[in-house]
């Protein structure tokens, strides 16, 4: 398994993407669809945005319920990740 190296990022809800262009952030949601490439999902953030989040390699595992991205801002709507922490059931009940 490759060692994810943890670097300074910004947690940002979907309006706060705009401001961080470019940068690294982390930004966490409940997963409202995958896209049938396996390579992207849309999220529904904290402030009720939907967000498009686009991974370097297509998901090894179906995503559902609550996940943090850790990626770039790529536009408005728009994270590029790497990294993702999907989060047990019992954990998405009580987000919110």
């Amino acid at each position: 398994m490759e060692e994810h190296v943890i670097e300074p990022r910004v947690r940002v809800n979907g309006g706060a993407l705009a401001r961080h262009m470019g940068r690294p952030v982390s930004i966490m949601g409940t997963v409202l669809n995958t896209h049938p490439n396996g390579i992207s999902v849309e999220l529904k953030t904290t402030d009720n945005q939907v967000v498009t989040v686009r991974m370097q390699e297509p998901f090894q595992e179906p995503l559902s319920g609550l996940v943090e991205f850790h990626g770039t801002v790529q536009g408005k709507n728009t994270v590029s990740s790497d990294f993702y922490l999907s989060f047990p059931p019992e954990f998405t009940n009580n987000f919110g």
